[in-house]
């Protein structure tokens, strides 16, 4: 295998965990954002507008771009390599793994900012709504 269709197999591993960390990060802002909603008892006007908000539009894009580099990984790991012969095996690379990082402290979460039809600026939880 060439050097460089196997630094292309690395790099697309390692933009599929990314994405996968992307996804979980996602997720959680939804669900903080959904629950911030329900306690001030508010609507969210892109989701009335659409059927979806934000987020889950995000969450959508980000399992289908999952679902591309799963295959074209799978694609890659069938295919022979440039300068093989017949009896040649692409290496296995690893399966993504799930997230092994620790979860940061309380208190310690990133700030995530909004901008749209929110309104003035105002902080709700970790998000700062502008």
């Amino acid at each position: 295998m060439s050097m460089t269709r196997q630094n292309v197999l690395i790099q697309t591993h390692a933009a599929r965990q990314q994405a996968a960390d992307v996804l979980k990060q996602l997720e959680a802002a939804l669900a903080e954002c959904q629950s911030q909603l329900k306690a001030e008892q508010r609507i969210d006007h892109v989701k009335l507008v659409t059927g979806k908000s934000s987020l889950e539009t995000a969450i959508a894009q980000t399992q289908r771009m999952l679902e591309s580099l799963d295959r074209a990984l799978d694609e890659a790991r069938k295919a022979p390599g440039e300068d093989a012969g017949p009896a040649h095996q692409s290496p296995t690379l690893p399966s993504p793994t799930p997230d092994t990082r620790p979860t940061p402290e309380p208190g310690h979460q990133p700030t995530i900012t909004v901008r749209g039809l929110i309104g003035p600026a105002r902080t709700a939880g970790k998000y700062r709504f502008a």
